[in-house]
């Protein structure tokens, strides 16, 4: 035939006071075999599109009615499972296949009563709760993304992404973020990142575990990759960078009530073949003066305050490392100064190509004796002489 065939409608009547009719389209069943199928198709074309099908529910015209619904949902088993329900796109030999959307329906009131309706995709309930799996297609070239977004907003906030484990009785699930393994290349990254924002503050990223109430609290750990036959990977905390300054970074052991703080431990690695690796603290450089490092120990309202020692290790068969304490040179001022003070000694010692000061305040002959020593190891000789200075040691120490 060279027209369009004949259409066909199946329609019941309309009413203007009552319901509309019904229309049911149902097989036959079966005591013995298995029930009869129903198979609902649009029309195949040889050189053109294919025919669409849609089930579409009805309108409503009233300001209180609410529009129809559409379910299509798999037969029930009695000792053996449920029907499945899928939903598939369309294949193509030659170009992409079809997608497939799920989409609430929109709203074109303006007030706030006029919401834009939820999307739901749930697994069933039972004895052990059915998983939900969301997947990219497979690819030879690439695989396919999955992308989670919320929706834009055009005149307030854009909307949040929540991605958590349900509540339980005994514990809580786990949320893993990994990424695939490789046979060849890198294997994939995980990036946090907040955006960037033009007039406000940019977003903060805020890692934190629960509260405990029975027992110890959770831990935070951040490990760089191990390696079987190169370097192992780097861990690096930065704080960020600005125009007035540079942002702070602090790290603080958690407080205690009743025991002792948290403590806190800086260490390099070990190795089994060379040295270990070193640790260094330092400030970086500036044009108009280099931070500080300070090394002190908390006040203490009861008891002792904190110690602080600096010592090199032990060895077996080589020589023990050494402790150096020194100060900067300056090509145009006076050097810096090396100060060591005690409630019963201070020391001060100066280098600018000479020993300029040298002073001391002591209580005993042996704490001047000490003083000497440091003087002497300088290779000058103080002012006044050692013998004049231990002879005032002696009589104050008789004082």
């Amino acid at each position: 035939m060279n027209g369009d065939s004949g259409g066909l409608w199946i329609s019941t009547g309309s009413s203007f006071q009552g319901n509309g009719g019904a229309l049911s389209l149902r097989v036959g069943r079966s005591d013995l075999g298995i029930g009869g199928s129903i198979q609902v198709s649009a029309g195949n074309s040889s050189t053109c599109a294919g025919g669409h099908l849609s089930f579409v529910a009805g309108h409503s015209n009233s300001e209180s009615g609410a529009g129809g619904g559409v379910s299509i949902r798999g037969g029930s088993g009695k000792t053996s499972e449920g029907g499945g329900l899928r939903i598939l796109g369309g294949n193509s030999n030659a170009q992409c296949g079809a997608a497939v959307t799920l989409r609430a329906g929109d709203s074109l009131s303006e007030s706030e009563a006029g919401c834009a309706g939820n999307a739901s995709i749930a697994a069933g309930r039972g004895e052990q709760g059915g998983s939900l799996l969301v997947e990219g297609g497979l690819g030879r070239g690439g695989g396919g993304a999955v992308e989670i977004r919320s929706g834009p907003s055009t005149d307030g906030k854009g909307g949040d992404v929540s991605i958590m484990t349900s509540p339980a009785q005994t514990s809580s699930g786990n949320l893993l973020f990994e990424t695939g393994q490789t046979n060849s290349g890198d294997s994939g990254s995980v990036a946090m990142t907040t955006g960037p924002a033009t007039s406000g503050s940019a977003g903060g990223i805020f890692l934190s575990v629960g509260l405990s109430d029975g027992s110890q609290g959770g831990e935070i750990r951040i490990d760089g990759g191990d390696s079987s036959a190169g370097k192992g990977g780097q861990v690096e905390l930065r704080a960020g960078n600005g125009a007035d300054s540079g942002g702070n970074m602090t790290m603080t052991a958690g407080d205690a009530i009743d025991g002792s703080g948290g403590a806190m431990t800086i260490s390099s690695g070990t190795s089994s073949s060379d040295q270990g690796g070193d640790v260094s603290v330092s400030t970086a450089q500036a044009n108009c003066g280099s931070g500080s490092v300070a090394i002190c120990t908390g006040d203490a309202g009861e008891g002792d305050s904190g110690k602080i020692r600096i010592s090199s290790g032990s060895t077996a068969s080589g020589a023990s490392g050494s402790v150096s304490i020194e100060v900067g040179l300056s090509t145009s001022g006076r050097g810096g100064g090396a100060h060591t003070s005690t409630p019963e000694t201070q020391v001060m010692m100066k280098w600018e190509g000479v020993l300029l000061c040298h002073q001391a305040a002591a209580r005993s002959a042996a704490a001047y004796a000490w003083s000497l020593a440091m003087a002497w190891t300088d290779g000058v000789a103080p002012s006044p002489s050692p013998q004049d200075m231990l002879r005032r040691a002696t009589v104050q120490a008789s004082r």
